[in-house]
């Protein structure tokens, strides 16, 4: 097969065996179906917006898997390589119309990508380079194992909406605005691994197994915190009049406000190891019956945060009218003078969400060159901070542990 042989949009490959060869790239814009075994070998493989699937699947690049807001699925084992970079990334799509003074804008999720093994085999995807994950899905019955020669990224789209009614009217209008993060999934039925040579960056990211969790990183492991970021300005004006005097009152009010999405870590046993930096941003850690986490050279556990803002202004400006009006044209306008007023109140508040480090037996924190936790909490029958490295001398700062621990002598 030659490069450009295999291009298919809309169309359906099928049979019981099905192997594609070709020095180039295989797009697939259709249906390529394999009852038992579905191979693919090329030089780039790009699945845009709909499905490869068998009871077992294989793709091998020596250059770059895309999967662009399709799936590839295995029933019993899939298996992604790549020698450069793997993406798995969902797609938006954007709207927008309106009439007469109201206007609107949509751009939501449009096609989620994602890799998926129903049965309890493995689930393998392994780039030399980057593994990005954006917006997406990983899911498997039985293992899933990610690993990259540089980084692993699970990130996030974005999606939006607003609804204006009047804008560009100073006097009166409503404008509403929110955006926020879609972070990716990733679950498996057994175990869980994820390991980089250089780093692993999560953003708003659901990592879950119903086995092990196992992430590793060569550099940094960091797990943030996604946003959904949120405005409102709303303008109206009134006025009133008698036979003196004319007023007319403005209000605005305007509002913002940012609520983290935070990542989350589950499974049985939990072990985060990074070669250099370990850092959470609220994340929520849970190992059933372990949990340990460490950053040979730091670990930092911050809080995310919460943030609404609001402040609304009245302007009242009050004029000649009527009456008045024809005793200003007589010279008598010192008697009923001009007024404005202006009050503004003005609401912020701030909530964090600490890191929380559960299990419902142990923690262990290791210690490498500086541990700190602000506004973290841990809770574990046993906790231990562990110095694993004896040259180095380990500190901790700002430490805030709450331990649930409960003795009990027969029935409790």
């Amino acid at each position: 097969m030659r490069p450009g042989d295999l291009n298919a949009t809309g169309g359906l490959l099928s049979g019981n065996t099905v192997a594609i060869n070709s020095t180039g790239e295989v797009r697939n814009g259709g249906t390529i179906l394999g009852r038992t075994v579905l191979e693919i070998n090329a030089n780039t493989i790009n699945n845009l917006g709909d499905q490869i699937a068998a009871d077992d699947v294989k793709l091998t690049a020596r250059q770059d898997i895309n999967v662009t807001g399709g799936s590839v699925i295995g029933q019993n084992s899939l298996s992604a390589l790549a020698d450069k970079d793997i993406n798995v990334t969902s797609t938006t799509a954007s709207t927008q119309g309106g009439s007469g003074n109201y206007t609107y804008s949509r751009s939501g999720l449009d096609r989620m990508a994602g890799l998926y093994v129903a049965g309890p085999g493995t689930l393998l995807a392994s780039a030399g380079n980057d593994l990005n994950i954006i917006g997406a899905t990983i899911q498997s019955a039985g293992n899933t194992q990610l690993s990259a020669g540089n980084t692993v990224n699970l990130g996030t789209l974005q999606t939006s909406q607003s609804n204006n009614v009047g804008a560009g009217d100073a006097k009166n209008h409503l404008l509403t605005s929110q955006t926020s993060d879609v972070g990716s999934t990733v679950k498996a039925g057994q175990a869980l691994t994820i390991s980089a040579g250089q780093n692993v960056i999560a953003k708003a990211a659901n990592l879950q197994a119903q086995g092990d969790v196992a992430i590793a990183a060569q550099g940094t492991v960091l797990l943030n915190a996604g946003q959904t970021r949120s405005s409102y300005d709303a303008v109206l004006t009134k006025s009133s009049s008698d036979l003196i005097s004319s007023t007319t009152t403005r209000t605005q009010t305007q509002a913002s406000a940012a609520t983290a999405q935070v990542s989350k870590v589950q499974g049985q046993n939990v072990n985060i190891v990074a070669g250099q930096n370990l850092i959470s941003v609220g994340t929520q850690f849970k190992g059933t019956d372990s949990l340990r986490v460490e950053g040979k050279d730091t670990s930092t556990f911050y809080a995310a945060t919460n943030v609404h803002q609001s402040t609304t202004t009245v302007q009242s400006t009050t004029t000649l009218s009527g009456l008045a009006a024809l005793g200003d044209h007589l010279g008598l306008s010192q008697l009923v003078p001009l007024e404005k007023k202006e009050s503004s109140d003005a609401i912020a508040t701030s909530t964090s969400i600490g890191t929380r480090l559960l299990s419902d037996k142990k923690i262990e924190i290791g210690v490498g060159n500086k541990t700190e936790l602000q506004g973290a909490k841990v809770e574990a029958q046993q906790i231990a901070f562990v110095q694993t490295d004896p040259n180095k001398t380990g500190d901790t700062r700002g430490l805030s542990i709450q331990v649930d621990l409960t003795i009990c002598s027969g029935d409790c």
